[in-house]
């Protein structure tokens, strides 16, 4: 708000500069005095173009913290819902073996029973490490 109130104050110097201008020219001005208006007034266009160009800086710079934030949020919340999936998906199936996971056996009980009848089949070594 602030700001606004800077903005609408320097629009209203302007206006009034741009009619001190207008009247000094409507007097006939010697050179000189009109070449020293002149002069303030360009010094005075540089000082608020320089400023509103160090305030897009400021605003750019600002903006860019603002992003990298959210994105560091982001990834942050990311790899807590992954990390959160992972701990579930372990303490559902326990230690059930993972090759009876990947075909798809979600009971653990039936997960041991296929893993029994596999063994006897002979399809699954019996001295595989982790199949006891």
């Amino acid at each position: 708000m602030e700001k606004l109130r800077a903005r609408i104050q320097q629009n209203l110097d302007e206006s009034d500069r741009i009619r001190k201008a207008q009247s000094i020219l409507q007097r006939n001005p010697s050179s000189e005095e009109l070449l020293t208006h002149l002069h303030r007034t360009d010094a005075d266009i540089r000082i608020l173009r320089n400023y509103f160009r160090h305030d897009l800086r400021r605003q750019k710079v600002r903006l860019k913290l603002e992003y990298m934030q959210r994105k560091w949020e982001l990834k942050k919340t990311r790899l807590l819902f992954r990390q959160e999936q992972e701990f579930a998906r372990l303490t559902r199936y326990g230690n059930t073996d993972i090759r009876l996971l990947l075909l798809g056996v979600s009971d653990s009980r039936r997960a041991k029973r296929l893993l029994k009848l596999r063994k006897l089949l002979g399809e699954i070594p019996r001295s595989a490490p982790g199949n006891e």
